[in-house]
């Protein structure tokens, strides 16, 4: 603050040395009886220059108030932008792998119960029984209901996180999602879960790198579509 006020100082008695010689310059040295000779004096007189000078002062002041003012606005809604994006981190690492893993684990139940009748006496390789299997089927049902869908958890990426590269990661994790909701089989279903898993944590990790740089005031790539969650080809079309 204290360099800012030298330099309004500095302008301000710039600005007034520049008022007094176009005053002197506007104001020619005349006979005394001539209505420009009372003039002259007057434009030079110790009140002008001080009205003329306390003029300059508030503008430079008034300009200077401005510029710190939008500078503060700026820097509040990069600070809620990043407090915003935080929380959404937060909530993609606690929500998305509850999600997958129920979503994986209720599929693997009833695959099982699809192969195997009510009267089946079959257990699976962990020794369950079709009835315990069935209990753990509908309490993985109720979790997932319960639970965020990805759908929901990625469009809050989508919406709070301006970098290419966490939309191109967002796109990874929507197709690495399809894979387990498409796999048949356990095994299969397993392998998609674990290829989901590390797409996951390169998401997170872009996702921290785009905070660290708006805290550091840093330039990345934007992204180029406004539509994360699905490939450009398949984004809806704007009105």
């Amino acid at each position: 603050m204290s360099r800012a006020r030298t330099w309004i100082a500095v302008l301000a008695i710039g600005q007034l040395a520049a008022c007094s010689s176009t005053l002197t310059q506007i104001s020619p040295t005349q006979p005394s009886g001539s209505p420009n000779g009372r003039v002259g004096p007057f434009l030079n007189s110790p009140f002008v220059l001080t009205v003329v000078g306390g003029l300059a002062v508030a503008a430079i002041t008034t300009g200077y108030s401005y510029l710190k003012a939008s500078k503060e606005e700026k820097l509040a809604k990069d600070n809620t932008l990043r407090e915003q994006q935080i929380n959404v981190l937060s909530s993609v690492t606690n929500d998305l792998p509850t999600y997958v893993s129920a979503m994986g684990s209720m599929r693997n139940f009833r695959e099982w119960l699809e192969h195997h009748d009510k009267d089946s006496t079959e257990v699976d390789e962990r020794g369950r029984t079709r009835d315990k299997i069935e209990t753990l089927y509908q309490d993985y049902f109720k979790l997932l209901l319960q639970t965020k869908n990805s759908f929901s958890i990625l469009a809050q990426v989508s919406s709070y996180y301006e970098a290419e590269q966490v939309c191109n990661r967002v796109k990874e994790e929507v197709r690495a999602i399809d894979k387990i909701h498409d796999a048949t089989g356990y095994k299969e279903r397993e392998e998609a879960m674990k290829a989901q898993d590390k797409v996951f944590e390169s998401l997170l990790a872009a996702m921290a790198t785009e905070i660290r740089q708006r805290r550091r005031n840093e330039k990345f790539p934007e992204r180029k579509s406004d539509w994360c969650l699905f490939p450009v080809s398949e984004a809806p079309a704007k009105d």
